[in-house]
């Protein structure tokens, strides 16, 4: 409730509200209805004999709500340039504009994989894990890091 009370003062104060903080604020809203809605699916979905869902022990989606947060607000940006930057028939211009969108999807598939055991399956289970963990939350803020690092030598 108190993050709920802060945006909204923060909002009026403001003369213009960005698309971002909007689309951030509805996901903060509905990310536990949806959370609710997956692990519903995921229970019918999932069997005893399985470790998880989709081969992801269930543990690890105590936490994969933040990645996934993080990654989503990412990627709103890029996906926005692509919808927004109107009729281009020079093919080249949207490969460009994908760049950020494929390398904040590498880190995620590659640690999700890893954490299914879909790659890396021949290492042991707690390596298997902590890997794709941490390809995870590092492959976001490496890729952010150095998205940020390009897009202000652009702007500058």
């Amino acid at each position: 409730m108190a993050i709920i009370l802060y945006a909204l003062i923060v909002i009026r104060k403001m003369s213009y509200i960005e698309p971002n903080i909007i689309i951030t604020f509805i996901i903060l809203l509905i990310a536990p209805v949806i959370g609710s809605f997956s692990g519903q699916i995921g229970q019918e979905v999932s069997t005893e004999d399985e470790t998880g869902f989709a081969g992801i022990p269930r543990v690890h989606f105590l936490w994969l709500w933040l990645p996934a947060y993080w990654y989503s607000t990412a990627l709103i940006g890029p996906i926005y340039n692509i919808f927004t930057s109107g009729i281009d028939f020079w093919f080249i211009s949207h490969i460009i504009r994908m760049i950020p969108i494929i390398a904040y999807a590498a880190p995620l598939y590659f640690g999700l994989s890893i954490l299914s055991g879909n790659n890396m399956s021949e290492y042991n289970k707690v390596i298997r894990q902590t890997l794709g963990s941490l390809i995870i939350l590092l492959g976001f803020w490496i890729v952010t890091f150095i998205h940020f690092y390009i897009y202000n030598l652009i702007v500058k």
